[in-house]
């Protein structure tokens, strides 16, 4: 028997113009980390975003569900909409996956004051 990581990735949006959004993207190799980074054009990202996105909740202007289809991605996304997709996407594929809530367990602060100086501007 082998071993398969079944990895999602919940990108969720709380705030600002795409607060509400929710797009539920599967795991994510490091040759699409790559392609990610170097999509050169909205096809090419519609294209692997829809090859990825497992669901979402995005809605056309009617309220009808956008299909997870490139033509579909590029007819309804702005770009804006695209790129913030696309960076949170990649955020959660290289970022740090662990809660970081927890504080240090290496020891106290030091009780020395910083003896770095700044000049005036």
């Amino acid at each position: 028997m082998g071993f398969r990581l079944n990895r999602v990735y919940e990108l969720r949006w709380e705030k600002g113009d795409l607060a509400g959004l929710e797009v539920d993207i599967r795991k994510t190799t490091v040759d699409v980390v790559e392609q990610i980074r170097s999509a050169v054009t909205n096809a090419d990202f519609g294209a692997l975003l829809a090859g990825h996105v497992l669901r979402w909740n995005y809605e056309d202007a009617e309220g009808n569900p956008v299909p997870v289809e490139a033509a579909a991605i590029l007819a309804n996304l702005e770009r804006e909409e695209l790129v913030a997709i696309g960076s949170a996407w990649y955020e959660a594929a290289v970022g740090v996956t662990a809660p970081l809530d927890r504080g240090s367990t290496s020891g106290e602060l030091s009780p020395e004051e910083s003896t770095f100086e700044t000049e005036p501007l």
